[in-house]
């Protein structure tokens, strides 16, 4: 056994797999990066004290909280839920908001390539090595 080439991984070897790796997470640092600047951008507008938010505002702050996160922790004190809300409408979109960008996020980062939906087969493992 000679060097790290015959050691796999997932059908990578080593050298392949810290490139797919580094590449990974470099994109999720862009991304967050984006994402953070993106969100303290939208939140001056979408959190206005004097608008009585209902359940599409609702909707749209709940889809918008999980992108809060990259702007808190670049250091930005951003809201992720309306001033002076206490009615159940705005609740209710709030929730739907947040269920609904899960359902857009994983369904995205889950998704096999091939799917039922194209008719073709993913790639093999084995092929990823070569």
């Amino acid at each position: 056994m000679g060097g790290d080439s015959h050691l796999m991984i997932l059908g990578y070897t080593w050298r392949k797999l810290a490139v797919v790796v580094l590449r990974k997470l470099l994109t999720l640092l862009v991304a967050g990066l984006l994402l953070g600047w993106a969100y303290t951008w939208a939140a001056t507008r979408l959190y206005e004290a004097d608008i009585s938010p209902g359940f599409w505002r609702g909707a749209a702050h709940g889809a918008l909280m999980p992108a809060a996160l990259p702007s808190l922790l670049m250091g930005h004190d951003v809201p992720i839920f309306a001033p002076g809300t206490t009615g159940r409408i705005y609740k209710i979109g709030y929730i739907a908001g947040i269920n609904l960008c899960g359902i857009v996020f994983f369904g995205l980062a889950f998704r096999k390539p091939g799917s039922k939906a194209t008719g073709q087969e993913p790639p093999s493992a084995l092929t990823k090595a070569q």
